[in-house]
């Protein structure tokens, strides 16, 4: 059905009725002949756009606690509105206040078997795998992965059944909907591996470390890229015993001190991955790196590199597993015009941060 246009939620194909309230679809005419009165608005609707509007300009400018004020205002207005108990849970976990964010993506959950969820239950993921319930959080990746297949086989379904397309046309229909389903199901398979790692650790079994293997190997066969590299060296040192990380990995669920203000205030941050395949760098803080982006990189065309000098030392990170919760993936940097890093500090011995400066 497409987007709301009074509150900018997504209204899902078959539904015609925003959680604001709003009527979409039938109410709104896309067509320059006979067009349809829009409605006047309620007093509630233009709250909830206003509250809408506000949520989102703090949440993009990372203050977290003003836009989790105008998500409870909007949720007092609608206290089932999916929109808001959504982002009110992604400003939670961004604050580490993972309690508080696993109960606000339940009530975000649409019911019924419905693709909307698929990034709802990944986030539910991510937060139980901080709250070190890893079995838990294991479930609903596999519920994620269990929508995207039903997506795709019921999106082939329905253009293979549309016969008046053409052959050609519906070919490429469908394999379009395969290529989107491999693209996130390589993102789940990063995220399962991930969590049955973090589970091997805590286990101490090397069952899970093999399970969390398998699940790395599905995702470069569907998308190689450097980040899930990355991820199955760090399980192949754990199965070999030359790498005990219990102690480094463990510390990623407390994560209050990822607020520390003196860390914060530099600006805007970003995680280094990918040393470890360029050579030892003894990296310092204050040591500036060139930013150069690769468009053409053939594994992700938001690839950026950081140089020292002329020597190419890692990656700006770009997965969910690689960044620091509280700085930019490279495709979060696609309109910043930022030239430079400063590198800031190695965090919980895992992640290299560095602030981006002119």
């Amino acid at each position: 059905m497409g987007y709301c246009p009074n509150c900018g939620s997504y209204v899902s194909p078959g539904s015609n009725i925003c959680s604001c309230g709003t009527t979409v679809g039938s109410s709104y005419s896309t067509r320059d002949e006979n067009p349809r009165e829009t409605p006047k608005l309620t007093q509630k609707q233009r709250l909830k756009r206003e509250y809408s509007k506000l949520a989102g300009k703090y949440f993009d400018s990372r203050d977290y606690v003003s836009a989790i004020k105008y998500y409870d205002l909007i949720l007092d207005i609608y206290p089932d509105n999916h929109f808001a108990s959504y982002g009110k849970a992604k400003a939670h976990y961004y604050i580490g206040e993972y309690e508080d964010a696993l109960e606000y993506f339940k009530k975000s959950i649409i019911s019924g078997s419905n693709i909307d969820n698929y990034p709802v239950y990944e986030w539910i993921g991510h937060t139980l795998n901080r709250l070190e319930r890893f079995d838990e959080a294991i479930w609903h990746y596999q519920k994620a992965i269990d929508l995207i297949n039903e997506w795709c086989e019921d999106s082939v379904n329905f253009f293979k059944s549309e016969r008046y397309l053409g052959y050609e046309a519906i070919e490429r229909a469908c394999a379009d909907s395969i290529k989107k389903r491999d693209e996130h199901l390589s993102y789940m398979y990063d995220d399962m591996a991930y969590s049955h790692m973090l589970k091997g650790d805590f286990t101490g079994s090397k069952d899970d470390y093999k399970t969390s293997l398998e699940y790395v190997e599905r995702s470069l066969k569907l998308k190689f890229n450097s980040e899930t590299r990355d991820l199955k060296e760090e399980i192949e040192d754990r199965l070999n015993g030359s790498k005990k990380s219990k102690d480094s990995v463990k510390t990623q669920s407390g994560c209050n001190d990822y607020q520390l203000n003196n860390i914060l205030s530099t600006g805007y941050l970003i995680t280094i991955t990918g040393l470890q395949f360029n050579g030892n760098v003894n990296l310092k803080p204050g040591m500036r790196f060139k930013l150069k982006r690769e468009p053409d990189n053939p594994y992700d065309s938001d690839a950026i590199a950081l140089y020292l000098e002329d020597k190419m030392i890692g990656y700006v990170a770009n997965s969910s597993q690689t960044v620091w919760d509280l700085a930019m993936s490279a495709s979060d940097m696609k309109y910043l015009d930022y030239e430079y890093a400063e590198y800031v500090k190695c965090y919980k011995g895992m992640y290299h941060i560095a602030k981006l400066v002119k």
